[in-house]
């Protein structure tokens, strides 16, 4: 028998343990030495034939191991604490526990329960949340590293310009510049970056807008006298951004065509990867990753964008440089708005996204984006959302737009339809918990009017007297407790509930969950109030700490999955 001197109860984050270690410093000012470890392991129900070995390292001696222990993954018990017996006692002082898996695989492999404080002290409060490990953007130096290292060569350059000599039917892709008053070293540096493009077939329009200033227009002549594929085309009055770059839609030949800044670059090989792309997969629009440079071309960072997400798209204008656009498609959207001066192309890639969703996200770094911010990006963003809905048939009632808690982010709302909402909700003992959970329901929520909510709680062998008179009082309230005995198992659990729940909508919840916002009822709805949307989830926080517990899953992480955002604030 061991006294327990620390306590992590509250611990419930798994990590598993495959192919990387996991490590965190430990202070023991224990009065007695250690001789067991007990950490909380996961075995997702099943028997794994591997081994965990805890390694433990004095970081005031040497760097040699100082205690070590191993636990059998057949024996180990799930979502329980397991012990790990050290093989020499563990005296106060500072140590470095690691713990890997050196047999794990995809079918064997445990989980280790941790806490995101584990590392730094043994508890935390938000008053000193400023300790915790953040998930921050690398630095500017790290990103220019990663792009050097991955960055095209002279040699593959070289190549691509071989395998086009292989290629039938190239496709033409014009590239349309609109100017204004541009600085001509900086138009002469795109210019000469799409002069070095290894693939050949492509035409560049540059539109003027009736510039004041004519230092650039005669970089523009220069480069159309070298290469007949540039064309320069003058505006006699200013008619602003939007209509400079659709003058260059209607003057365009290409198959496909692109928008591009006056004051950016493109990668060498960029022309190349989108003729890639379109002889591979003929999309409608295609869009490509970018970096942020800023007025000495020194790179800010680079911005990896996510693949199609049509919703994502709707609140956040995340697709911008490099787009291309099949150019029926463009034609058949109307083109660019011609009142706009600021989110032409936002409002471009919503109507198009009206009548077809054939993106193709081509996940390399093909364009570098001089980046600046507009006065007007909110108001023009809102409205050509509030434009898509209206094409997509909602009328001003059944849906609109609304700023969203940051620059150039956007919360469509919707209506939401009468409903029957069963919370479910499984629990074994841990009233404490239960009844944080449901009271917060009751006393945050904001109920949209027509929506009705039915509790549903599934009592896993429950013993403790306060539950069982706490399900007493549920009960009189009308509330269904549902008897499902034996192991845990939380799909058995969450099946048991949903054949006896009677709403339209089912919201599985855990025992452990305490409402904070009071419209996080109605956002959910709201986004199921689409036709194709069957799922919604949340993003859950910390309480001690505030910061994210996870805001949805990353399939392949760990070797497995997940939470995306942890310990993010």
């Amino acid at each position: 028998t061991h006294e327990v001197i620390i306590s992590f109860a509250d611990i419930d984050n798994p990590l598993i343990i495959f192919k990387k270690s996991i490590q965190w410093t430990l202070n023991w000012a224990g009065e007695h030495a250690a001789h067991v470890f007990s950490l909380k392991l996961g075995t997702y129900n099943r028997e794994n034939h591997c081994h965990l070995h805890l390694s433990i390292f004095s970081l005031t001696e040497s760097d040699e191991i100082y205690a070590k222990a191993v636990v059998n993954g057949v024996a180990a018990k799930d979502n329980s604490y397991n012990a790990f017996l050290l093989d020499k006692p563990l005296p106060a002082g500072k140590y470095l526990c690691v713990i890997d898996s050196p047999d794990a695989d995809h079918e064997n492999a445990l989980a280790v329960y941790v806490t995101p404080r584990q590392n730094i002290q043994l508890a935390a409060t938000r008053e000193d949340s400023d300790a915790i490990p953040r998930l921050t953007l690398p630095d500017s130096e790290t990103y220019h590293k990663w792009y050097e290292l991955n960055r095209c060569n002279k040699y593959q350059l070289e190549a691509q310009r071989r395998q086009l000599q292989e290629w039938q039917a190239p496709p033409l892709i014009s590239v349309i510049i609109p100017t204004f008053n541009s600085h001509p070293e900086w138009l002469e540096e795109l210019l000469s970056s799409l002069h070095e493009q290894t693939y050949p077939h492509w035409e560049c329009i540059i539109v003027d807008d009736a510039s004041p200033t004519t230092a650039h227009l005669e970089v523009a002549r220069q480069w159309c006298k070298q290469d007949a594929r540039f064309h320069l085309v003058q505006h006699l009055e200013n008619q602003g951004v939007s209509s400079a770059s659709q003058t260059g839609v209607e003057a365009a030949e290409g198959l496909y065509l692109c928008v591009v800044d006056h004051d950016d670059r493109l990668e060498p090989q960029a022309l190349f990867e989108i003729a890639l792309v379109i002889l591979q997969k003929q999309p409608d629009v295609i869009y490509s990753d970018e970096m942020l440079v800023d007025e000495n071309g020194q790179m800010i960072r680079c911005e990896f964008r996510p693949d199609f997400d049509y919703h994502f798209l709707l609140s956040h204008p995340y697709i911008i440089h490099l787009t291309l656009f099949r150019r029926e498609v463009v034609l058949k959207a109307g083109g660019f708005a011609e009142n706009l001066q600021v989110s032409q192309d936002y409002d471009l890639l919503l109507r198009v996204a009206a009548t077809t969703q054939d993106f193709y996200h081509l996940p390399k770094v093909l364009y570098q984006w001089g980046h600046s911010q507009a006065e007007k990006v909110m108001s023009n963003s809102l409205a050509a959302i509030n434009q898509h809905l209206r094409m997509k048939g909602f009328d001003e009632t059944e849906a609109w737009a609304a700023e969203g808690q940051a620059f150039n982010f956007f919360r469509v709302r919707h209506k939401i339809s009468p409903t029957k909402v069963s919370i479910i909700i499984p629990t074994r003992d841990r009233v404490d918990l239960l009844k944080t959970c449901i009271e917060s329901i009751n006393r945050k929520t904001r109920i949209p009017k027509g929506v009705e909510l039915e509790f549903v709680i599934v009592d896993n062998d429950s013993t403790c007297t306060d539950t069982l008179a706490y399900f007493e009082e549920l009960q009189a309230m009308g509330v269904l407790i549902v008897k499902q005995s034996g192991a845990f198992n939380f799909s058995l659990l969450n099946n048991k509930a949903v054949k006896q729940a009677t709403g339209s909508m089912l919201l599985f919840l855990n025992n452990d969950i305490e409402i904070v916002e009071a419209e996080w009822l109605e956002a959910m709805l709201e986004l199921m109030a689409w036709n194709d949307v069957g799922i919604v989830g949340a993003k859950l926080v910390y309480p001690d700490i505030g910061t994210i517990q996870h805001a949805g899953v990353l399939i392949g992480f760990n070797g497995a999955a997940a939470h995306d955002h942890q310990f993010d604030l």
